[in-house]
């Protein structure tokens, strides 16, 4: 009896995952500082389920929304620490990060972030632009990185077939 009212409550909470709505709302993060000649503006996305949802499924709009945060951060803080050093001489009074985000999917429990950074420091020749991807699934498996999207057999197999071929 007990196992029957398990495998109840686990396919009522499956079922309840799937039908709640995924809400996305756009943050944003702006700092400056004149002292330290830097200005940062990063746009990313933010994820719940509403105040209906499920204990459970709020948690896991948390854990979306703290890898966002960590890739966020990830590369705010690094543009910090090397703007605090920064005591060159030239024009540009102040190097800028900005970080944009595009959803290129959300269906199906799965997410698919990609985030553009621009970064211009001072006195350099050109300024940076890269992109950073976020793909997650968020009714079972959590974060996907790339290397679990493909087996290593298969990708050995793939290269070598376009090598010899």
């Amino acid at each position: 009896m007990k196992k029957i009212s398990l495998l109840f409550i686990l396919f009522i909470f499956t079922i309840t995952a799937y039908s709640q709505q995924l809400n996305v709302t756009s943050h944003s993060l702006i700092d400056t500082s004149v002292e330290k000649k830097y200005e940062i503006r990063a746009y990313y996305p933010q994820f719940d389920f509403g105040k209906d949802a499920l204990m459970g499924v709020n948690g896991i709009a948390t854990d979306i929304n703290t890898e966002i945060i960590r890739i966020i951060y990830g590369q705010i803080n690094p543009f910090k620490e090397q703007s605090a050093g920064d005591n060159l001489d030239c024009p540009q009074e102040r190097n800028n990060l900005e970080i944009n985000y595009s959803m290129i999917y959300k269906d199906n429990g799965y997410i698919s972030i990609v985030f553009e950074s621009f970064l211009d420091t001072r006195c350099a020749a050109h300024p940076m632009t890269y992109r950073t991807s976020f793909n997650y699934n968020y009714l079972n498996k959590g974060l996907l990185a790339v290397d679990s999207l493909f087996s290593a057999g298969l990708c050995l197999a793939y290269f070598h077939q376009r090598l010899l071929h």
